[in-house]
């Protein structure tokens, strides 16, 4: 099929084209102001703190604790409170709304010169309330920002609780209109956000309320509790939807299809998807998921994040959504609260076991949730890949906001979070004695006695993080350079251009200490900038959640013209980009959120421009341009393509607690041949434990379950490999299936290789000829490595059932007249890894003799050298440093020089561990409790010394001997492994170490020797669980396409989930061109993949079949190039 038919025939289900494009000249519609004249270049960090005393900004949010009033009775008691900036007199200075949870709400008018005045007196905002979340925005399009302000707090009354809309008056005055307009909610509301839901030119309302839960409550209990509920309090806790109407709101809640329980804190009205509607976002606190509305285009929405996104944080707080690596795709930051710190991590990890995971993934269906932040890569169509891990921003404290913005103007914008919680109350062993007293006292437990532990908990302020953004492909930590350095409990923060010199200025919430104003002073430094200021004849709604896109040379970004970020707070109503040392902007694209396009050519740099939509001329647009796509999903367009593979129920965690991920569903596989004789490819599916392996014909009519019967009365066996080629040399295609699996299949029997021979027409019988093989195996080489003519099988041991990382054995099986002989030398077992994984050809040496390389999980990859009837092992020295866990190889010349390559897949750069030479990641395998059962430790390095990955409760239940030497997590936190094992029993244990968990090439520079290449950013995002190689893109170039997850790992460690199948173009030289976008390959490959086989199609076209674990088989199928 080629291009243009497709581009005919198949919808990716999104508005790609614009109806007209406005053509905007900066005389027509475009004001220039504020040009930055700064010619001095100054050195130094970026930022600097401006007193309180020079900036007149005296503002403390202040609680006020008592037993009957804490965070006994009042779960977000330290949750502190928000800022909102924007220009309420429109004098050009942007200024300064605080909230305040038990001391006024404070305004500050900005007097230039980053001095400011407090106002709030006079413009009738003083407040009793405990307010939180807060927003500047022109409600009622007067040309004057308005502010809404988010109650709640340690009350009932619903007086106190109702949130405030103040109206601004143009005279720097406000009125409170929230009851006579509608929006006067009394939910326990966090923050709320205006947006046009319905794309009718008026704002309408987002309200993320805040559900209760008692200290302690089990999941079961809190379900109870919610489902008997009186509806009024129900709806408290419930999210709510206020529709515009002419002016008035009125609750739409159900209508629209939000009104679900939440603990909301995060809140995003965005186009996520760029099909022009705005879609909500909402971070959830807790056990809920986050919740993706996805707008229909009528102002109706659906949940679709368990369609669109991998897995999210678990205890979500605050967000925001940007372009990070300038595809000009939205991109999203969610914070949690997990210390990067060893010994904080530990003494405050919150407790994920096995049965409350899998009650959400399975009972409640719920998507995946870990207690890191995530940061979710935006791929098209509102997909997302989360790869917090991989861009170093997984674990940030206790954190609260995020903020994504070009701080030090550059061009890609960083990462800033606020972190600190007043009183660490998740600190275990403090729980811990509050549970010992409570069960001590009894009925006689009271608030006096709780509060008496509580005020135990000395305040720790903790850093706020900032970090550079890396070119799009990470960020790395900046608080030294930048000179972000100050300690305390910070809540709300916003940006903005307070002193209007071209870079943005950050404004900070504390909770019990005065707010922090941070100066930046990059544009001292030389560093330009552009900026926009968007309007249309005053009308908010149809400016809001435009996006703004600049191009110069080979440069792009994005920036969306919207307020509400990070967390309970708004940044001010201006697009800034920094643009680093470019002195030429060649133009600008406005995407405006109402309909149209404009453009403006050569725009002045340093200046903000102020652009009108009402004033611009509209044209037609001419064309609209379609993106070259190599692949196209058929699965769902063929009837008769219908196969799912059905994994068996088994928990690897019940007696490998500490299992870094399940080995009971690492299938199905595929193989691919002529299993009839018709000239066509076939293939056969594998089973799970429990079903049956498909072998399928492809035929005219479409593809045929061949329903062979002897595979059928197999079918209490696990398939993990599966091979066609000739065993008896008759001209047919027989199939071996290699066995293997999890603890489930610990049994000689079930680990049993099968090897079915053909009868020639497509039906087969269970060969006798394999010898006893009680290993679990999955990959098979079949290969004539003595030359007589027939094929003998290379069959590696994949891992041990039940007994992990301990190695299994491997089989060398020559081929005797069809029937097989292991003959593998000691000296080849011994150098093989012992978890093998993938198995690859070539003639390294150019003797003419096959070599192999092999890799595998905790082990550098092998190279063995064909002797004529064995091979033996070569050392590598400069593999040393690949050792990994490595999932899969291919052979190529990469770099067209005539001799062969390797391309390597392993987990990937986007996990937990990172592990390196100076700090390995090392397992240590050994009965250390006596109790008859191998128990694992995984280890890292923590300031010289190796300590555990888990945390003490879940090596505890491993172990229970830790439970009695180390009562207290905090004296668990600061042992060494050797402390907490024994180094005799260390000794004595199985040891591997990785060192390296990225996807590499091996170019071969003949004499043995390699040069490392790591493959491109983009691939490291998931695991590389198969490769298939071909020029797909029709240059004569050979290109990779890779594909990969591993959802099935521990409730700690974050699911490899974010691949969605990736296109490696070869460039020729050794390097690759890729791209993440869905709509740039057609690529949408979001399962748990396993396994990836090229399969020539009826009527000459090609496909690729996807084998994804517990799910249907997907077939792929190449466009023509």
């Amino acid at each position: 099929m080629n291009k243009n038919s497709l581009i005919r025939k198949i919808s990716f289900g999104a508005a790609t084209g614009i109806g007209f494009v406005l053509i905007v000249g900066l005389m027509i519609g475009c004001k220039s102001d504020g040009v930055n004249t700064n010619t001095t270049i100054s050195t130094g960090p970026i930022f600097s703190q401006v007193s309180a005393a020079s900036s007149g900004i005296d503002f403390v949010n202040e609680i006020i604790e008592s037993p009957e009033r804490s965070m006994g009775n009042y779960e977000n008691f330290f949750s502190g409170a928000g800022v909102a900036v924007g220009d309420i007199n429109n004098d050009g200075l942007s200024d300064i709304f605080f909230t305040s949870n038990d001391a006024s709400n404070r305004l500050y008018l900005n007097k230039g010169g980053m001095q400011f005045e407090d106002i709030t007196a006079a413009a009738g905002l003083s407040s009793n309330k405990w307010s939180g979340g807060c927003s500047m925005v022109d409600v009622n399009n007067d040309g004057y920002l308005d502010i809404y302000v988010n109650n709640d707090g340690p009350t009932n009354d619903d007086e106190l609780l109702s949130n405030d809309l103040f109206m601004n008056n143009g005279n720097l005055s406000f009125s409170n209109k929230a009851r006579e307009l509608g929006v006067a909610d009394s939910g326990r509301s966090v923050q709320s956000v205006f947006f046009d839901a319905d794309n009718d030119g008026d704002l309408d309302l987002f309200v993320n309320n805040y559900a209760f839960i008692n200290d302690g409550e089990a999941l079961s209990d809190w379900y109870d509790r919610i489902e008997t509920m009186d509806p009024v309090k129900s709806r408290k806790m419930h999210l709510r939807f206020y529709k515009n109407n002419g002016g008035k709101f009125v609750d739409q809640s159900k209508e629209v299809g939000v009104d679900r329980v939440a603990f909301g804190l995060g809140l995003a009205a965005r186009d996520f998807n760029d099909d022009g509607f705005l879609d909500v976002y909402v971070a959830n606190d807790f056990f809920l998921p986050d919740y993706f509305f996805i707008n229909d285009g009528k102002g109706k929405f659906t949940e679709k994040s368990k369609a669109l996104l991998g897995h999210t944080a678990y205890f979500a707080m605050g967000m925001d959504a940007a372009d990070v690596n300038n595809d000009l795709l939205l991109d999203m930051a969610v914070v949690d609260m997990s210390p990067s710190d060893h010994f904080r991590n530990k003494l405050l990890m919150a407790s994920m076991d096995v049965k409350k995971f899998q009650f959400l993934k399975e009972t409640m269906d719920f998507q995946d949730q870990y207690m890191v932040n995530a940061f979710q890569m935006g791929v098209g169509y509102g997909g997302y890949s989360e790869v917090g891990n991989l861009m170093g921003v997984s674990q940030t404290e206790w954190s609260w906001a995020v903020l994504l913005a070009d701080f030090d103007n550059d061009g890609y914008k960083d990462y800033y979070v606020t972190n600190g919680m007043y009183r660490d109350t998740k600190n275990n062993d403090w729980r811990m004695e509050v549970m010992d007293i409570r069960d001590s006292l009894g009925a006689a437990y009271g608030s006096e006695d709780y509060f008496k532990k509580l005020i135990e908990l000395k305040p720790d302020p903790v850093l706020n993080y900032i970090f550079k953004n890396d070119k799009g492909e990470g960020f790395k930590s900046a608080n030294e350079e930048w000179g972000i350095n100050t300690k305390n409990f910070s809540h709300g923060a916003a940006y903005a251009d307070f002193d209007n010199d071209g870079d943005l200025d950050i404004i900070v919430n504390l909770l019990m200490d005065k707010a922090e104003l941070w100066e930046n002073k990059s544009t001292q430094q030389g560093k330009n900038f552009i900026r926009f200021d968007l309007r249309d004849k005053g009308n908010t709604a149809t400016v809001l959640n435009s996006k703004i896109s600049i191009y110069y040379g080979d440069q792009r970004q994005r920036v969306d013209q919207y307020t509400l970020r990070g967390y309970k707070s708004s940044v001010e109503p201006i697009s800034h980009f920094g643009i680093g040392n470019t002195t030429k902007i060649d133009s600008v694209v406005i995407n405006w959120i109402g309909g149209g396009t404009s453009k403006i050519n050569n725009p002045k740099i340093n200046t903000l421009h102020t652009i009108d939509k009402s004033k611009s001329k509209s044209l037609n647009r001419k064309s609209i341009q379609v993106t070259d796509i190599y692949f196209a999903d058929v699965t769902n367009k063929i009837p008769s393509f219908s196969f799912t593979h059905e994994e068996n129920s088994f928990d690897d965690l019940k007696k490998e607690i500490l299992l870094p991920h399940k080995y009971s569903t690492l299938g199905p596989c595929i193989a691919i041949g002529d299993a009839n004789g018709d000239g066509v490819d076939d293939f056969y599916l594998g089973g799970a434990k429990g079903q049956a392996g498909k072998l399928v014909f492809q035929q005219a009519a479409g593809f045929v379950d061949s329903e062979q019967k002897v595979i059928e009365g197999d079918k209490g066996m696990e398939d993990l490999g599966a091979k066609f080629f000739d065993a008896d040399s008759d001209g047919d295609l027989d199939l071996y299936v290699a066995s293997g699996g999890g603890g489930d299949v610990a049994s000689a029997i079930l680990l049993q290789d099968r090897l079915y021979i053909n009868d020639g027409a497509g039906q087969f019988v269970k060969s006798e000829n394999l010898p006893t093989m009680p290993s679990s195996t999955k990959e098979i080489l079949p290969i004539d490595m003595d030359n007589d003519g027939d094929y003998d099988l290379l069959v590696g041991g994949r891992n041990n059932p039940g007994a992990y990382p301990s190695k299994m054995q491997s089989y060398l099986l020559r081929n005797d007249n069809g029937k097989f002989t292991d003959v593998m030398t000691d000296e080849m077992q011994a150098a093989l890894p012992g978890m093998i994984t993938g198995i690859s050809i070539a003639d390294v040496n150019g003797d003419n003799k096959i070599d192999l390389m092999v890799v595998g999980e905790w082990s550098a990859p092998k190279l063995f050298t064909g002797s004529g009837s064995n091979f033996k092992p070569v050392d590598i020295k400069s593999f040393a440093n690949l050792s990994g866990w490595w999932q899969s190889v291919v052979t190529i010349d990469l770099d067209r020089d005539g001799d062969l390559d390797f391309i390597l897949g392993n987990i990937s750069e986007n996990n937990k561990f990172h592990p390196s030479e100076s700090k390995p990641l090392i397992v240590y395998a050994n009965d250390f409790d006596e109790s008859g059962t191998l128990d694992i430790v995984l280890t890292k390095k923590y300031k010289g010394m190796t300590v555990p990955v888990r945390g003490k409760e879940c090596s505890s239940e491993q172990m229970p001997f830790i439970d009695d030497k180390f009562p207290k997590y905090a004296d668990f936190a600061i042992s060494s492994i050797e402390e907490i094992l024994g180094q005799e029993n260390l000794d004595n244990a199985i040891q591997l170490m990785v060192n390296n968990f990225s996807h590499v090439a091996l170019i071969n520079n003949g004499n043995m020797s390699f040069t490392q290449m790591k493959l491109p950013f983009e691939s490291q995002w998931a695991p590389i669980m198969d490769m298939v190689v071909d020029d797909f893109t029709g240059d004569k170039i050979p290109d990779v396409l890779v594909a990969g997850n591993l959802w099935d790992t521990e409730p700690e460690t974050p699911a490899y989930d974010a691949g969605k199948g990736l296109l490696l173009r070869g460039n020729g030289d050794g390097t690759f061109t890729t791209s993440a976008r869905i709509d740039q390959s057609g690529l949408l490959l979001n399962k748990n993949v396993k396994a990836i086989e090229q399969i020539n199609l009826i009527g000459g076209g090609k496909g690729v079949l996807v084998a994804n674990n517990n799910d249907r088989l997907q077939l792929i199928l190449q466009i023509e190039q």
